[in-house]
């Protein structure tokens, strides 16, 4: 390109077609300097070779590298070199299929002999293993690439220092405490201790303050939950009678027949015990019932099947032999309601007190409370009860199998409590307003009971202390037999299955000024209602 003032497309033409071209001498010679430093260079790598391995001996050089191509260079580098210099046409331990004979790879074998290498490298597959490259040479670059980065380093380290220096010393003078340096910051500091006095003197008169206004209020609460805590009992008493479920027929459209009772939505509760909690987090009521509320949570409230509470005519009527008259039903003070249990067969003086079963209600007390349980002073309420609302065998229209044992419980006494609504005097001025049973502290009921649903045989005509023989005795004459002697019916019996239930729930007493406080907000200003019942986390507060 300089020597022949040609572009630099032209010039590369015409070094590949040097013999073509009008005078291939002035081509040769334009290119005789770079020649003589490659032969320079290689005779330099040779030298240091030789003398790191003196016992090593040059049996040949092989020229690589598409510019052993240009015509000349070859036997140029034997003769200055003094060695054979030998070009490669093909690799003799190079196995490629069909590859290598493909013409474009003879055209440019003499380029792959560098990827070559290096694959035999990276198999360490080679037999020589040496750099001819000067280390001082290396070592030379390597100082002269980092120079740059290293005098860059020291100038921002320098800057630095100085920065820090000036800051640190701008910093100091702002805040010298002396008249000479910042007269301002003297008078700032005795101004300081000025307030630093008045602040003590106020910070006593706010605590003596707080003082007073504390017993004022302790006074006030004292004074409301004298005549709120009136109400409590009587408010948790009324939300539990509102949650049980009744039957809400009038008494002329009920049957006193077996399946009529089963029919009916009820629960009946025959006693109520309470214990109180100083501190519900360190008792262990909680830890046992935990897991029951847990499982009892897991399923939501089962659909139940069509009401069977109010079954039709035909199915009641007529359904069981001996049925009492009207007139004999009057007798019996509450029978169905005050039925006692009895054998399957009973002999005529049996007694029909009915026998009390243990039923395994006693929670386990060991261990500390489970975690997320109740805390802070409360009471646990239990309630033991039975229902006869269980499937009845041979009765499609009181087939119950969703809706029975503890399911029937789960779904309406419990339901109940946790969406039920009760009138309070919790209005202005003591007016009555809807309140939910949630709102009360009513928390985590549970069934504690695993019994099983039982067969029992009742007398609806039984009274309160009475035999089997006196109530044989008392029974009416119906019918005379073929010989007109007096035959006695016997009492009325009937077949049923009960269920037998414990419940345990937590109340924590709510006043009714607790129930009026505004309950937290969440974000855009529309209350949040932060009560719930039956949590498997349990209740807290």
């Amino acid at each position: 390109t300089k020597e022949l003032k040609l572009t630099f497309a032209k010039a590369e033409h015409l070094k590949r077609n040097a013999m073509k071209a009008e005078n291939p001498k002035a081509v040769f010679q334009a290119m005789r300097p770079v020649f003589s430093d490659l032969v320079a260079e290689i005779q330099r790598s040779i030298g240091f070779f030789t003398s790191n391995n003196r016992n090593a001996k040059l049996g040949s050089v092989i020229a690589l590298g598409n510019p052993m191509k240009l015509p000349g260079l070859q036997r140029f580098l034997a003769q200055n070199l003094d060695q054979d210099v030998a070009q490669i046409d093909d690799f003799k331990a190079l196995i490629g299929g069909s590859v290598i004979a493909v013409p474009n790879f003879k055209e440019n074998v003499l380029t792959f002999p560098v990827a070559y290498g290096l694959c035999v490298q990276a198999l360490d597959k080679a037999q020589i293993h040496t750099n001819l490259l000067p280390g001082e040479i290396i070592t030379r670059r390597l100082v002269k690439a980092k120079k740059p980065w290293a005098v860059a380093a020291a100038a921002l380290l320098l800057t630095g220092m100085a920065v820090d220096y000036a800051s640190s010393y701008s910093a100091w003078r702002s805040a010298a405490v002396s008249q000479d340096y910042n007269p301002d910051m003297a008078r700032a500091l005795a101004d300081s201790s000025t307030l630093t006095s008045e602040s003590g003197t106020m910070e006593s008169t706010q605590t003596e303050l707080t003082t007073k206004f504390d017993g004022i209020v302790t006074t006030a609460q004292n004074l409301v939950s004298n005549v709120e805590g009136r109400l409590l009992w009587l408010e948790v008493l009324k939300a539990l009678d509102s949650a049980l479920p009744k039957d809400l027929r009038p008494a002329e459209e009920r049957k006193e027949t077996e399946f009529d009772v089963t029919a009916r939505n009820e629960l009946h509760i025959s006693s109520m015990d309470c214990e109180y909690m100083d501190e519900a987090s360190t008792g262990s009521w909680y830890a046992g019932v935990a897991p029951m509320i847990a499982d009892a949570r897991a399923a939501t409230f089962r659909q139940k099947k069509p009401e069977a509470a109010a079954p039709v005519e035909s199915a009641v009527d007529g359904a069981v032999e001996g049925e009492v008259p009207a007139e004999a039903g009057a007798e019996v003070e509450e029978g169905a309601e005050a039925a006692a249990e009895i054998p399957a067969e009973v002999p005529a003086d049996a007694g029909m007190e009915g026998q009390v079963v243990d039923d395994g209600s006693d929670v386990p007390v060991e261990g500390a409370a489970a975690a997320g349980g109740p805390t802070g002073p409360g009471w646990v309420i239990q309630l033991k009860g039975y229902h006869f609302h269980n499937s009845y065998p041979g009765k499609p229209e009181l087939n119950f199998t969703n809706d029975e044992g503890k399911e029937f419980v789960e779904n309406t006494f419990f339901k109940a409590l946790e969406e039920g609504i009760i009138q309070l005097p919790d209005g202005p001025d003591g007016t009555s307003i809807d309140v939910p049973i949630t709102k009360l502290g009513i928390q985590c009921p549970v069934v504690t009971t695993e019994n099983p649903i039982i067969n029992v045989t009742y007398l609806p005509e039984a009274v309160d202390g009475e035999t089997g023989s006196q109530m044989a005795n008392r029974m009416p004459e119906i019918g005379r037999g073929a010989t007109g002697d007096a035959t006695p019916t016997g009492p009325k019996i009937w077949k049923l299955r009960r269920y037998d239930f414990t419940i345990q729930l937590y109340w924590k007493p709510t006043p009714r000024t607790a129930r009026q406080e505004k309950p937290a907000t969440a974000e855009g200003g529309e209350a949040v209602d932060t009560v719930s019942v039956g949590d498997a986390a349990g209740p807290t507060g």
